[in-house]
């Protein structure tokens, strides 16, 4: 049987194994893994299209575009890969016969939870891409869909309905973990301390 004093350990170690569980799984994005062509990368000759995988299952109103110097759009359509058993890769058709010169693929991608992130990067049909258009990715929602402070507006044509403001004790998408719940599990902690004392 165990004595007080272990009853209180795992008790202890299970908060503890719950809290790590939660906050992974509260920073899981669909985040930009590899593409192909790769971001930066130099190439020739010019692809047929671009492949994304992500790290995460993306869905519907997951989008992805191309273009060129000028701005002008050489991609003519972008698809989830149906034959990812995952749902994490997508892939958008180019023009034909693309000359040479940088590309910028520009991509938002849409989470089954409501999360959205967008990202960019680069690459070049015999031409050196350029450290300014170097990979970047930023969140602009987190849990639930909700609008994270100061993100860039998704596009309107694929953006959702917003989702109510998450409530304060919700953990964050980038994994860390709030004050107040900090302070729940610490009063936690503490009465189980208080309880061994008790019967000790």
């Amino acid at each position: 049987m165990l004595s007080t004093w272990s009853r209180t350990a795992v008790a202890t170690a299970a908060v503890i194994a719950l809290l790590a569980a939660t906050a992974t799984i509260a920073s899981a994005h669909s985040r930009y893994v590899s593409s192909t062509p790769a971001a930066s990368a130099t190439v020739a000759p010019a692809p047929a299209a671009v492949t994304i995988v992500f790290s995460e299952t993306i869905v519907a109103g997951t989008t992805a575009t191309v273009t060129d110097a000028s701005g002008a759009t050489v991609s003519t359509g972008g698809q989830i890969v149906t034959s990812d058993p995952d749902r994490k890769t997508f892939t958008v058709a180019l023009r034909p016969g693309l000359p040479n010169g940088v590309y910028k693929v520009s991509y938002v991608t849409n989470s089954d939870d409501g999360a959205r992130l967008q990202g960019s990067f680069a690459f070049g049909v015999n031409a050196a891409v350029p450290a300014s258009m170097a990979k970047t990715e930023t969140e602009l929602t987190g849990d639930a869909g909700a609008p994270l402070p100061g993100a860039p507006a998704a596009p309107p044509a694929s953006a959702p309905a917003a989702a109510p403001a998450r409530p304060p004790t919700q953990l964050p998408r980038t994994g860390g973990l709030p004050l107040d719940l900090l302070g729940e599990v610490g009063a936690a902690l503490g009465a189980l301390g208080l309880l061994a004392r008790r019967r000790g």
